[in-house]
């Protein structure tokens, strides 16, 4: 009676151990999708930001490369001031555009970006 326990008992840990290892093993996955949705998230970001020099936003608030927007207060309310900017330009824009006017966007930013790779040439 007590051998055959021993057996289940060993049988049940073998497969405790085995579910552990699987939980492991989805928990890395889940890590690395997290991990994979960061970056993606983080470079989108920092491209939205690099749009935002494109455009010259940056420089009409005497925002440096390099600072620190959170912590320094003197940065900070210049983030404030363009994040209201955003506000106010969200507030005026329609719900939809109509293709033209998607297509006359469109072509407004490419040119800022040939413009702004110009400059960039010329340096």
């Amino acid at each position: 009676m007590l051998d055959e326990n021993t057996k289940k008992l060993k049988a049940i840990d073998v497969k405790l151990n085995r579910l552990r290892a699987q939980k492991n093993m989805l928990d890395m996955r889940e890590k690395n999708v997290s991990k994979q949705l960061r970056m993606k998230r983080t470079r989108t970001l920092i491209q939205v930001g690099g749009l935002l020099s494109v455009a010259g936003l940056l420089d009409r608030f005497s925002i440096n490369l390099g600072e620190d927007l959170q912590m320094d207060m003197q940065q900070h309310d210049k983030a404030a001031t363009l994040l209201g900017v955003f506000v106010s330009l969200l507030e005026q824009l329609p719900h939809e555009f109509t293709d033209t006017e998607i297509e006359t966007l469109k072509n407004k930013g490419i040119r800022a970006m040939k413009m702004h790779e110009a400059k960039n040439i010329l340096r």
